[in-house]
Order: C-alpha cells, then sequence, then structure tokens
C-alpha cells in the first residue's frame, strides 16, 4: 500500500520489485509521484503474480516519469512500469518521459485503463500483451523531437479489448498498433498526427 502524497525518487538503475498486490490510491490534492532522482533514469517500478495468485493493482491519482526497463531475478520488466500477471486498474494517472521501450507494459491480465495520460514515453506509451478489458478516456500524445525514437500510442498483442473515446496524436509511428491476433472493438477514437493511424496484423 502507498499512501496518498507519498513521493518515491529513485537513483539510477535502482528497481522497485512487488510480488503480489498494489494499492497505490492517491488524491488529486495527494497524488503519488514516483520519479527520477536526477537526470538519469532509473530502472522498474514492477510488480509480479503468478498464474495461481494474479496480482491486484489499482492505482489512481498516480504519476510515474523517468524510469527505464530492467531484468530482476532473470525477468524482463520492459516498461518503467511493469505488470506480468495481474488484473489491473488505473485510474486518474499521468505516465511519462520514460527511457525505456515501454511506457507501460501489462503481460497477461485485466485491465481496466481510464482518464489517464500517456506522454513522451520511449517507445510505446503503452503495450498490452495477452490482456482483455477496457482502455477508455485516455490521452496518448508525444511532443519529443527524437528522430531515433519510433513511437507507437497503444501496442496490442494477443488481446481482447474495448478501446473507446481516447486521442492518439503525434506518433512518429503509429497511433494503434493492433497485432497477433487481437480482437479489438474501436469506438469514437481521435486520431490524429501520427505517421500511421492504425496498423491491423498478424491475424488481427
Amino acid at each position: 500500500i502507498i499512501e496518498p502524497g507519498v513521493n518515491i525518487s529513485l537513483s539510477d538503475g535502482i528497481s522497485i520489485l512487488v510480488r503480489g498486490d498494489l494499492y497505490a490510491r492517491g488524491t488529486e490534492v495527494d497524488p503519488i509521484v514516483i520519479q527520477n532522482l536526477n537526470a538519469q533514469p532509473y530502472g522498474t517500478f514492477a510488480v509480479k503474480g503468478t498464474t495461481l495468485n494474479p496480482s491486484k493493482v489499482i492505482v489512481e491519482n498516480f504519476l510515474l516519469e523517468g524510469g527505464s526497463e530492467s531484468i530482476i531475478d532473470g525477468t524482463y520488466f520492459s516498461g518503467q512500469f511493469s505488470i506480468h500477471i495481474g488484473d489491473v486498474v488505473i485510474n486518474k494517472s499521468v505516465f511519462s518521459n520514460s527511457f525505456s521501450d515501454d511506457g507501460i507494459n501489462i503481460k497477461k491480465g485485466n485491465v481496466e485503463i481510464t482518464n489517464s495520460r500517456f506522454i513522451n514515453n520511449s517507445a510505446d506509451q503503452i503495450d498490452l500483451d495477452f490482456v482483455s478489458g477496457n482502455v477508455s478516456n485516455n490521452v496518448f500524445t508525444y511532443s519529443n523531437k527524437n528522430d531515433e525514437v519510433s513511437t507507437d500510442g497503444l501496442d496490442v498483442s494477443g488481446s481482447l479489448l474495448n478501446i473507446m473515446n481516447n486521442k492518439f496524436s503525434n506518433m512518429s509511428d503509429k497511433g494503434l498498433s493492433i497485432g497477433e491476433k487481437s480482437k479489438v472493438n474501436l469506438y469514437n477514437n481521435f486520431i490524429k498526427n501520427n505517421n500511421i493511424g492504425i496498423a491491423l496484423k498478424d491475424g488481427s
């Protein structure tokens, strides 16, 4: 449990691994903030469940930025916020300025991602692998000028999702990338100024 108003600053290469559940509910007045201590990225903030005991993850008014990726006990966590095997609720939160392959990476679980912003993460704002659930009322945008970084707003693999009422803008690659036999319903999304609006591939 992380209480409202908690601020955690992590130095170069330092990671946090939660084995089990994570409840991080900030408030609008007292958000929870996880950030890098200096200009160098920290490792990752990771949550790992098991097939028999998936983690329960609830984050709200949670601001996370400046992280990277890490290998911990033989497991590769590709996002500055990484969740493996869990039931995940993300609401009213901001994930920004990652140095990792993904701003958020979630593998194997159920997701409800709502009312949140994903800004200037490198390279995918969110990468969802083999999950089911809903992604709605979020903003995905990229404004950094870096020709070496190829960015997607939402990258989906092997998943079953409803994607509704989101805004995807200014990605150097794809607003949405839907692959590996995913089944996705898209409703009322605003997609503008991306190199490719939507890529549908791999039998999706």
